[in-house]
């Protein structure tokens, strides 16, 4: 569940981004937070929480395309990994 539903938020945060959609931003960060917190993906437990209080209150919104790089790299090897255990 998480290999298919992972990649298209990340596309849809990187989208909200883009457009400015802050409130966007912030409810599909808020969507993906408890997948990353039940795959156990520490390192971006902290990013998710971050994303999304920055979206919402819409302070420190210059940091989020760091912010959200960072995150999707963290996702990214997160899925690669899970790919190899299951294969």
């Amino acid at each position: 569940m998480f290999l298919s539903y992972c990649p298209s938020q990340l596309a849809t945060m990187k989208d909200q981004l883009t457009a400015g959609n802050y409130d966007g931003l912030r409810g599909t960060a808020h969507a993906l937070k408890p997948q990353i917190t039940y795959m156990g993906i520490k390192a971006g437990e902290d990013l998710i929480k971050a994303i999304e209080s920055s979206a919402g209150t819409k302070t420190n919104v210059e940091k989020l395309p760091e912010m959200l790089g960072n995150f999707s790299e963290i996702c990214t090897k997160a899925m690669e990994e899970l790919k190899a255990d299951i294969a």
